[in-house]
Parts: C-alpha cells; structure tokens; sequence
C-alpha cells in the first residue's frame, strides 16, 4: 500500500510540475491589446470607460480566464479613491491555442 501510495504521490508531482511549465509558457507568449477603449458614460457617480481586449496566444496550449479584473492605475497607485468592484459573476474568457 505503501508502495501504490508512493507511486500515486510521484504521479501527482509530475503532473503539477508539467502543468506549471505549461502554464509559465503561455504566460511568457500571451499578448493583450487594447481594443477601442472609449468613453462609455459620464454621470454624477463618475466616469466609465469601456474597451474590447485582443488577446494573442501563439502557444499550444489554450487558456480559460475566470473572472477578469482590469485595473486602472496612475503614477504606481490606484486612479480612484475607493476600492474596485467585485468582478461579475461566472464570467470566463476562452483563449483557444494558435491553430494557424
């Protein structure tokens, strides 16, 4: 049992460590654009802006991305003075591999 136990554990390492060099390579590769960013309202609560991402993943392997968060900053701190929504729920982005 102890052996079969081993083996699992060993498996399980390979895995994660396979997983984390794929992982490091899409990250490596991966570009993101700004799309058309734009003015989308402007009321009494603030402004809004609205922007479509390009996102570039020459890599094999493909991404699923689970609830973006873009932030918006000046010089090194956060453009507002309050803390940034939560993001939406359930939202997920499919960044399919390079076929091409």
């Amino acid at each position: 049992m102890n052996k079969l136990l081993g083996i699992a554990l060993g498996a399980t390492a390979v895995y994660g460590i396979v997983r984390l060099l794929k992982m490091q390579n899409v990250s490596d590769k991966t570009n993101v654009s700004l799309v058309n960013p734009r003015v989308h309202s402007i009321n009494l609560g603030g402004l809004t802006f609205r922007t479509e991402l390009a996102i570039n993943n020459p890599s094999r392997d493909s991404v699923s991305i689970t609830k973006p968060v873009v932030s918006v900053k000046s010089n090194g701190g956060g453009a507002t003075g309050r803390k940034p929504p939560p993001p939406l729920p359930g939202t997920t982005l499919r960044c399919p591999s390079y076929s091409g």
